[in-house]
């Protein structure tokens, strides 16, 4: 699975901002932090304010929205990407009716199990590289004895 600048870039600011408790961080500042021009970082953010995870202040700067301990990692993503397609643009979110199709069906159970994954890992979550037990058990190198 590829993931895109976009949604990383988006994952790491709402990590900066959920270290920052409820101060604003300046829009500046944030494309500061992330080493990235601010004209690449405002389309973004103002994708996740608009799907209501960040909060714009005038003249201070952006803060999030909600609690990050109320807020999930794939919320962010399909923030930034929506749902994931085929490469002929059709969605992914159901289970496709010809069940000979065998890739299709395929790719969205993969799509599910990464969802699925993303839904249990709150921002507060990452913000403090914690992994729920849920997900902990499907690392590898840690399930080792």
């Amino acid at each position: 699975m590829h993931v895109t600048a976009r949604v990383d870039y988006a994952l790491q600011a709402m990590l900066a901002l959920a270290h920052t408790e409820d101060e604003p961080v300046p829009s500046k500042a944030l494309a500061d932090m992330l080493d990235l021009s601010y004209g690449y970082l405002l389309p973004i953010v103002n994708e996740l304010r608009r799907a209501g995870l960040v909060r714009l202040i005038r003249g201070d700067g952006f803060l999030l929205a909600r609690r990050a301990t109320d807020i999930t990692l794939d919320q962010i993503i399909w923030a930034i990407d929506g749902p994931l397609t085929m490469t002929d643009g059709s969605r992914l979110d159901s289970v496709p009716r010809d069940l000979d199709a065998y890739l299709p069906t395929l790719w969205f159970t993969a799509h599910q199990a990464m969802l699925k994954v993303f839904s249990q890992v709150r921002l507060a979550d990452a913000a403090a590289q914690h992994l729920p037990a849920a997900v902990e058990r499907l690392v590898p190198l840690r399930n080792q004895p």
